[in-house]
């Protein structure tokens, strides 16, 4: 009030007085009102000893275990509050590598709650890419109906209902083609609230993927492209802190490394493409790429058919910090590359293989041992 302000003062004061005694009751009243101290500063020596003291009581604080054993060695289980992107080049299986995350994370830990916003995907088209995973059935076969025809078909894809049923309510899906970031992030609070909130579930959000609609581009004005993709991930980032959970998501790659052997590959952030706020607002950068010709002759099986590497990270697994690998390419050159995984996917089915850092140890260990079988020339002589 008038009072509270200049109680029993009759001197007029300066508008820039006024106005600052104004700002500060009012504060202090909300602050009263609402009892928060969200962005109070904390004491950062003072809290420390109870905060490391008490992780793990709460595995919620921790986040899932990822679904691959050497991802989880290399760079560790889903924080909250994080968000990892992965990238590929258009049709390089990024949706069925998400998909195929939240499913394997569902089936390890029954604490985890997830959430998948699709911008590319109907859920029924997922449905089908789904049970082709879970039962090696051609999607096609699914897609036309034709497997109820074939009787070895059709027990393949009913044994799958009883996995199906026990799984219900653990993955929520949502085709958000067409919605702007605002009505995605409305979503995701209200599943938040419903199904993780005082539950102690650990929540992933996947939105498959960063790209900008023709609803966006309709509302973008005089903002750029780049500063508009900058925008959603800053966004879902932000996202992630305010509900303590981790976003999954996915994004472009440029042209820069098709054609390239591995030798000559970009392993950085070059080769993300629509903007590098992406790689500034992320948590964890991975690029997801189909072998290489000389990558297929080393590992020597078909069964492997990316590879992905870690661009940039803010957390890493117990392994992450390890030396880089050495190698020879095809010239005998010695090369250094930071450690990558191996992955098998087929219809739609993920399956971890190995790590680089393997398959040079095993091509080493098979040299060695042929250069040690041969006759030595004086023997020969």
């Amino acid at each position: 009030t008038a009072q509270d302000v200049a109680p029993g003062d009759n001197e007029p004061k300066k508008a820039t007085e006024l106005l600052a005694e104004v700002t500060g009751i009012f504060n202090e009243h909300v602050n009263i009102i609402s009892g928060s101290k969200e962005h109070e500063p904390l004491d950062l020596f003072g809290t420390m000893e109870e905060y490391i003291e008490s992780i793990g009581d709460d595995a919620a604080e921790i986040g899932p275990d990822a679904p691959y054993p050497i991802y989880q060695r290399l760079w560790g289980s889903f924080s909250p509050g994080d968000m990892s992107v992965y990238c590929a080049r258009p049709k390089g299986s990024k949706s069925t590598f998400l998909m195929n995350m939240l499913e394997q994370c569902m089936e390890q830990d029954p604490d985890v709650a997830c959430l998948m916003l699709d911008t590319e995907l109907e859920t029924k088209r997922v449905q089908r890419r789904m049970v082709a995973s879970m039962t090696g059935v051609n999607e096609f076969d699914l897609r036309t109906g034709i497997w109820r025809d074939n009787p070895s078909i059709a027990k393949k894809v009913r044994e799958a209902w009883p996995k199906a049923r026990a799984f219900t309510a653990r993955i929520s899906h949502i085709y958000a083609g067409g919605m702007t970031t605002p009505q995605m992030l409305s979503i995701c609070r209200r599943w938040h609230h419903k199904h993780v909130l005082n539950t102690g579930k650990k929540a992933l959000i996947c939105l498959d993927y960063i790209k900008l609609g023709s609803v966006d581009l309709d509302n973008m004005g005089a903002m750029k492209d780049y500063q508009a993709v900058g925008k959603r991930v800053d966004q879902f980032k932000q996202l992630a802190t305010e509900l303590q959970c981790h976003v999954l998501t996915a994004a472009q790659t440029n042209r820069s490394n098709e054609g390239r052997d591995v030798s000559t590959r970009r392993s950085d952030g070059a080769s993300i493409g629509l903007s590098d706020f992406i790689s500034q607002y992320a948590s964890q950068i991975f690029l997801l790429e189909k072998l290489t010709d000389d990558q297929i002759a080393l590992v020597g099986s078909m069964d492997y058919t990316h590879t992905l590497t870690c661009v940039y990270a803010r957390n890493l697994g117990p392994e992450g910090a390890a030396p880089m690998v050495q190698y020879k390419d095809e010239r005998g050159k010695p090369r250094w590359t930071d450690n990558y995984v191996f992955y098998g996917i087929k219809n739609f089915r993920v399956e971890e293989k190995t790590d680089f850092r393997s398959v040079v140890s095993r091509s080493q260990s098979v040299a060695t041992a042929v250069q040690a079988a041969k006759p030595k020339t004086e023997e020969l002589l």
